[in-house]
């Protein structure tokens, strides 16, 4: 890979993010990237976006909603940095949780390596799949 950056994604960059977005089959407004309370983190490499984080936060606590990486991309810790990246924007918080996929081994061993574990299955999260809850503890005993 050449030049990567990840950040914030800008507003000008809504329709490149919207066909990201479309894998998961939900619309994205401007308003979704104004929300004060909702952040879209992005992967460029070579001026295109490749990847996003979505997460939200509500009182004192972050809930990742989206991690995707394209394909081609997947293996280069695109992923894993992008929530860095996250987790060295938020203060203040006590927790972050997220749902995956019970057959998402990659992203199961993503989050735990981050310092999620597994504290719930919510049963047909995904239409016939269970979801695994994760859960990140934040605070003095956090290391960045």
């Amino acid at each position: 890979m050449n030049e990567t950056i990840i950040r914030k994604i800008a507003l000008n960059e809504i329709e490149e993010l919207q066909k990201l977005i479309a894998n998961f089959n939900i619309k994205l407004r401007a308003e979704d990237l104004e929300n004060e309370n909702s952040y879209y983190i992005g992967c460029i490499v070579n001026h295109r976006l490749v990847a996003f984080l979505n997460y939200y936060i509500y009182f004192e606590r972050a809930e990742v909603n989206y991690i995707f990486v394209v394909s081609e991309y997947r293996g280069n810790n695109i992923a894993t940095k992008m929530l860095k990246y996250m987790l060295e924007g938020i203060n203040n918080l006590e927790n972050i949780t997220l749902e995956v996929r019970k057959s998402n081994l990659p992203a199961i061993n993503l989050y735990k390596k981050m310092g999620f574990r597994e504290c719930a299955i919510r049963k047909n999260y995904y239409g016939n799949e269970d979801a695994i809850l994760m859960l990140k503890e934040l605070g003095d005993s956090y290391e960045r």
